[in-house]
């Protein structure tokens, strides 16, 4: 659906977007479309936001082509981040059995301990926090989609101990969303 810019800004406003989006999305040219916005936007925190709200109250199916998405993508967060913080090979051999789970080669059982070993792992640095609440994706379907979103905002707190591979970072995890997600959200009512 084609709708311009102030009809988007609109809409955000409806959605109780942070100020920071919407004022961002109000830099854009008069007729920016939703799916033109979404190619373009700097912050994976607010992607995965977006991705959430049509997803409020719904029930993602156990090991859904939508649940698994949502996995691979917050493991993909997980990886870029460990990549900038130096994560612990434990961490990356975590993150390995939730790839593998969401391609079928690993249990539910394997799955919980690695999403426990990254659970001890979170509190020592946010790129483990990330690989947690990636494995909490795949092994919770209704959490899925929220998992991902708290994946994107421990990466972009990463960022601060990044500080000089900020940009980069922050653009190489929204581009992961938008290879996961390349169609924006819907944002009619």
């Amino acid at each position: 659906m084609t709708i311009p810019r102030d009809a988007i800004v609109s809409r955000l406003h409806d959605l109780d977007v942070c100020p920071a989006a919407i004022a961002w999305v109000e830099t854009l040219p008069l007729d920016t479309t939703p799916q033109s916005a979404w190619d373009q936007c700097p912050r994976a925190d607010w992607m995965m936001w977006l991705i959430r709200v049509p997803l409020r109250g719904v029930v993602i199916e156990h090991r859904s082509p939508l649940h698994l998405s949502l996995a691979r993508c917050a493991c993909d967060i997980a990886d870029a981040v460990a990549d900038y913080t130096h994560a612990h090979a434990q961490t990356r051999a975590d993150l390995a059995v939730v790839r593998a789970w969401c391609a079928g080669t690993a249990s539910d059982t394997e799955l919980r301990a690695a999403r426990d070993g990254l659970s001890d792992a979170a509190y020592d640095s946010a790129s483990a926090y990330a690989a947690y609440y990636s494995a909490s994706s795949a092994s919770s379907a209704y959490s899925a989609a929220a998992y991902a979103y708290y994946a994107a905002c421990a990466a972009d707190a990463d960022v601060a101990y990044a500080a000089s591979a900020a940009p980069a970072l922050r653009e190489q995890i929204a581009d992961i969303i938008r290879a996961s997600f390349p169609q924006s959200p819907e944002l009619t009512p």
